[in-house]
């Protein structure tokens, strides 16, 4: 989703080495079970789009 800003430099990656977890995105982000209604449907959005 965001490769083409990462090529173009108008986004940067700055934790390049950093490996993550599910259990770590989860301390972020909540289950889509629990998501608000807005949430999802803006995440759908989101991915019909990109």
């Amino acid at each position: 989703m965001v490769e083409n800003h990462i090529n173009d430099k108008t986004l940067v990656p700055i934790f390049e080495c950093y490996d993550h977890s599910i259990w770590s995105l989860n301390m972020y982000y909540q289950p889509a079970t629990t998501a608000s209604a807005v949430a999802i449907h803006f995440k759908d959005f989101l991915l019909a789009k990109h």
